[in-house]
């Protein structure tokens, strides 16, 4: 068993990633989360921004899907703006 955890705010700096910076809104995000694949959440003022590493094996697709479907029955954040992988991949 480890002590390392699933998820937890990231310790120290974060480098933001050319795709994260390309969708802010100005101010350089705040990295509030690290999972442990390496996918991160950033705080971007008044909302966040997911981005998760190329081969992690997570698929933001599904996590949105998710999100879509439980809106209409319990409150969750809103999914602003999606980007396939194809779409962003010259941006890492």
């Amino acid at each position: 068993m480890t002590d390392r955890a699933l998820a937890s705010k990231p310790e120290g700096p974060v480098e933001v990633p050319k795709l994260v910076r390309a969708f802010s809104r100005g101010a350089r995000p705040e990295a509030v989360w690290l999972n442990e694949l390496g996918g991160l959440t950033f705080r971007d003022r008044d909302r966040y921004l997911k981005w998760n590493p190329v081969g992690s094996g997570v698929d933001l697709a599904d996590e949105r899907a998710r999100m879509m479907w439980a809106a209409p029955r319990h409150p969750v954040p809103e999914v602003l703006d999606f980007r396939p992988p194809a779409v962003h991949a010259s941006a890492r």
